[in-house]
């Protein structure tokens, strides 16, 4: 005999059966109980408060699985995954950009495969803070090019309004981060995206602000140290904000001592308080007025740095574990330069980057009594102490010369082109717009945006190509 058992009727387990009845029972009873449909509910679009050109789309389904959003405008043309399987959906949708509307669609796929999606949803990205943030297209070859998005800023003057970017391949703003409504900061607000989508924002943030990590929400994930007012300031963070693979972060600070103004390299824990430092009037003799240390790498392996100076015009190989100057690369230092270039040195670098085999790629800004800029890439031979100029941009190519006094950066790309961000910060000529492209090996640009001179001059300090956030659906 098979029971079906519900609230109006006396449930004979109670009684005393013999165990295999008991069992059967409990089968009988699973076997009747009303099957759960699955389903989906509740999609729907909430603007993000920190970028108008982002939304969240929140749903539910009544049974654990992946959420995703695809978008696109008419049709539906990406997909963005979201992170964790569950029952309760949030998709940060990023990729859209300002005049276009949207259509979405929130979609749910289970462990056995199946896929359900919600109604069209629409959405109308708001306006940019700043309408000229958008810059120019003016090469774009998709064969050649190291597809992604540029993580940017861009400053207008030396101490103005400074904000974080992302743009897609076509030079359209997809996200942005405001500190606050003033926004007044330093060209020095590096952005660096971190493995999970998370992007450092520091130094150059307003007075009185923390350097940041957040997310692409806005969602504020670390604070570190305040800002102080006076941009020479003591304690004031300038150039670099890293983050190690031990969880730490790397910072240069500003140290006054009388007439001159030294750094102290800093290696923070998440609460801020330092654990390691290097001070440059304890390891430079003779000291200089102003180190201007701008860019950093650390070998947490070899436990060494190397740091660069703007205003001495080398780099530094440190051992970390008593800070002492293993070697100093640049004139006048320990190595001897490409006699077959015209220029064997870099002057005023900025951006210096450690690539594999010892080689090291500067964006080298050059003095004002050389009067142009370009991208080396230097090979360095510890046996024999010597430097060779392995690559240039734009070396033999005249009719591309560029001059910043200030700013500007070089990325080696993975497909073995080269990102170049001229920076065409203050000293720059005024009729000299920022450029941020793309060169191959054999100095071929193949994708370039330029950005606006008028009515206040804008320019990027440095910038790096990252993977896309969301992913075409052919």
């Amino acid at each position: 005999m098979t029971y079906c058992y519900n609230s109006a009727h006396e449930n004979p387990l109670n009684q005393t059966l013999p165990p295999i009845l008991i069992i059967a029972s409990m089968l009988a009873l699973v076997a009747c109980a009303e099957p759960v449909e699955r389903a989906m509910d509740g999609a729907t679009i909430e603007p993000s408060p920190n970028c108008t050109l982002t939304c969240l789309v929140t749903w539910t389904t009544t049974e654990e699985a992946f959420g995703a959003v695809e978008f696109g405008e008419g049709e539906l043309q990406f997909r963005v995954e979201g992170a964790t399987k569950g029952t309760d959906h949030e998709v940060l949708v990023v990729g859209m950009h300002t005049g276009a509307t949207y259509t979405l669609q929130a979609i749910s796929t289970f462990d056995d495969g199946e896929e359900m999606r919600s109604r069209d949803l629409e959405f109308v990205p708001g306006e940019l803070p700043e309408p000229l943030l958008t810059p120019s297209l003016d090469v774009y070859d998709e064969a050649r090019v190291h597809d992604g998005w540029t993580l940017t800023n861009v400053a207008t003057g030396l101490v103005r309004a400074v904000m974080p970017l992302i743009l897609d391949m076509n030079g359209e703003v997809v996200w942005y981060h405001r500190h606050n409504d003033d926004e007044v900061g330093f060209p020095d607000q590096v952005a660096q995206l971190l493995d999970d989508y998370h992007v450092l924002v520091g130094p150059g943030v307003p007075a009185g602000e923390p350097v940041v990590e957040i997310d692409l929400q806005g969602e504020v994930y670390w604070e570190g140290p305040q800002q102080p007012d006076d941009i020479l300031g003591d304690g004031r963070m300038h150039h670099v904000l890293e983050k190690l693979d031990n969880g730490h972060y790397m910072v240069i600070y500003f140290r006054p001592s009388g007439p001159d103004i030294a750094d102290e390299v800093a290696e923070i824990d998440e609460d801020g308080q330092t654990v390691w430092s290097w001070h440059t009037l304890d390891h430079l003799d003779p000291h200089p007025h102003l180190v201007h240390a701008n860019a950093l790498h650390v070998d947490l392996e070899q436990d060494v740095l190397y740091l660069n100076s703007y205003e001495e015009h080398v780099t530094w190989k440190i051992d970390r574990s008593d800070g002492a100057v293993l070697w100093t690369l640049g004139e006048g230092g320990d190595f001897a330069g490409d006699q077959d270039n015209t220029h064997p040195w870099f002057s005023q670098a900025h951006g210096a980057k450690v690539l594999p085999d010892n080689h090291f790629l500067y964006y080298d800004n050059g003095t004002t009594d050389r009067g142009f800029s370009r991208v080396i890439e230097l090979a360095v031979d510890e046996s024999t102490m010597e430097a060779e100029i392995v690559w240039e941009y734009p070396g033999e190519l005249a009719e591309d010369l560029w001059y910043s006094f200030s700013w500007g950066d070089a990325d080696r790309l993975d497909n073995g082109n080269t990102l170049i961000n001229t920076g065409s910060g203050p000293g720059s000529p005024a009729d000299q717009p920022s450029r941020t492209f793309e060169v191959t090996p054999e100095g071929e640009v193949v994708w370039q945006i330029t950005w606006s001179l008028d009515p206040e001059k804008l320019g990027a300090f440095e910038a790096e190509r990252i993977p896309p956030y969301c992913t075409p659906l052919d």
